[in-house]
């Protein structure tokens, strides 16, 4: 105990980094599960669609919905998401699953939409790359 107290001691910045990372890891994983937002893995996300008839919502632009999107999904552009709050609106009582390139930008659009009384709403956790990274299937093209 005494080295480790050493150790802390000689490279207490390190140590002070250390914490205030950790810190705030806890504070986003926090503001996470007080917003109500669940993060399925690309796996847990294909079970959802799956088992709970999720509508699949892409909030990426036209050319990257274009370039590769997760089959059946429905393209609202996260900028444009006012002006498609109909489309949203006919599927409020059923699971929704939403996904962005990273995953970062679903998170707010989740906040919104839980306030907005959606209550079966997810986050594919690394969004459209993660997706890819898992191999899992994509359709090319646009809406129909």
């Amino acid at each position: 105990m005494h080295e480790f107290m050493q150790f802390v001691h000689n490279h207490w910045g390190l140590w002070l980094a250390f914490v205030v990372i950790l810190l705030l890891i806890i504070a986003y994983e926090i503001k996470l599960l007080l917003a109500g937002s669940i993060r399925l893995s690309p796996q847990d996300a294909v079970n959802y669609m799956n088992h709970d008839k999720a509508v699949v919502v892409d909030l990426r632009d036209q050319s990257a919905f274009a370039n590769g999107h997760i089959i059946d999904a429905i393209l609202i552009p996260q900028a444009d998401l006012e002006q498609h709050m109909n489309k949203l609106n006919k599927h409020k009582t059923k699971a929704i699953l939403l996904y962005c390139q990273n995953g970062q930008q679903s998170f707010q659009i989740a906040n919104k939409l839980n306030k907005l009384g959606f209550n079966h709403v997810r986050i594919l956790a690394g969004g459209m790359n993660a997706w890819r990274e898992a191999k899992l299937p994509i359709n090319k093209g646009k809406q129909k």
